[in-house]
């Protein structure tokens, strides 16, 4: 499965390393770029040779021009070519949360903040392969039989679907073992009931914020079955308008990642 790394800035730095030690470790082939006149090549290739995954690193909270660019014509050659599981995870720096919802109207499907924790990048990656690979497969009918559900609770990291009242309809075993209890016997529960006193106005902000711009980010407390409240980081992301439900991924620090 290959990647596409575009950043501006093409020096050496940990984040970078990190990224693309996790891409590999996913088994991504990675391939990189610094500029846009490298990048479109990559997308008129044979529909089997186009990354699939594809890393639009804006190095500056200013630097927006390019990565909007490739962003969009990445979607518009996926639809135009109808190239089935593409996937654009926009990485941007701490100060340039005002780019987000311009990266997610130009076709991001996802947001990294760098820096971050190896931790929370391996879930990223590992939460992107995951939907490569459902689109991928869901468009081969050898692998009718490989639906999403499937190939979630194989993953070693935790996800969850939210439906728009907040109930949870899936969630895989990891997501359960992180509260401490059985993935079956959370659904139907209500995230409400799941969040921390203090975090439940911060829960409903988020989940609000998920249905106007298509994805949040926000570190929560969750209840453990113990009793105890567990540090997460919680990401949704908007999914089918149909099926109005969220996808989650949550990164709990006593737990390593879970998506």
């Amino acid at each position: 499965m290959k990647s596409l790394f575009f950043d501006t800035d093409a020096r050496a730095d940990d984040a970078r390393r990190w990224l693309i030690a996790s891409l590999a470790r996913h088994g991504f082939q990675v391939w990189t770029a610094s500029e846009i006149d490298e990048a479109w090549p990559h997308l008129d290739a044979e529909i089997a040779e186009v990354p699939r995954l594809w890393i639009v690193r804006c190095a500056r909270a200013d630097d927006d021009v390019a990565a909007l660019a490739l962003c969009r014509r990445v979607r518009e050659k996926a639809a135009t070519r109808a190239i089935d599981g593409v996937r654009v995870l926009a990485v941007v720096p701490p100060d340039a949360a005002a780019l987000v919802t311009s990266l997610i109207v130009a076709g991001a499907d996802d947001v990294l903040f760098l820096p971050s924790s190896p931790a929370e990048i391996d879930a990223r990656v590992d939460l992107a392969r995951a939907q490569v690979d459902v689109a991928v497969r869901a468009d081969r009918p050898a692998a009718a039989d490989a639906s999403g559900p499937q190939l979630a609770d194989a993953l070693a990291t935790g996800v969850a679907v939210v439906s728009r009242g907040g109930s949870l309809l899936y969630v895989n075993p990891a997501f359960g073992a992180l509260l401490g209890r059985r993935s079956e016997a959370l659904l139907g529960t209500a995230m409400t009931a799941l969040v921390t006193a203090p975090c439940s106005a911060r829960w409903q902000q988020l989940d609000a914020r998920v249905y106007a711009v298509g994805q949040g980010d926000e570190e929560l407390q969750l209840r453990h079955a113990d009793g105890s409240a567990i540090d997460v980081y919680y990401s949704a992301r908007r999914l089918d308008a149909a099926a109005d439900a969220t996808l989650t991924r949550s990164t709990g620090s006593d737990w390593g990642s879970v998506a």
